[in-house]
């Protein structure tokens, strides 16, 4: 997914990035997560942090998911498309 006009849309922008990337496991602050919860663009956010390649998309928030969360719901997504291609 190369096309990230979408990101002109998003709640967050214009925001500081260290809100999205805490060091650690810490969680969303509540003002990033506030915004992640009002996103036009937060379900476009998520693909494309679960399609990107590269570290910098792996870690932090995206749509106001943590690593872990995304890690989950790939995993979810992908037997979705193995049992729908079966």
């Amino acid at each position: 997914m190369n096309n990230a006009d979408w990101m002109n849309d998003a709640a967050c922008r214009g925001m500081d990035g260290e809100l999205f990337f805490p060091i650690g496991n810490q969680p969303l602050d509540p003002e990033a997560g506030a915004a992640c919860q009002r996103c036009p663009v937060a379900s476009e956010c998520l693909t494309y942090s679960l399609r990107a390649p590269g570290e910098s998309v792996a870690d932090g928030y995206w749509a106001g998911m943590s690593e872990d969360e995304r890690r989950y719901e790939k995993r979810r997504r992908n037997r979705h498309l193995t049992a729908v291609a079966s």
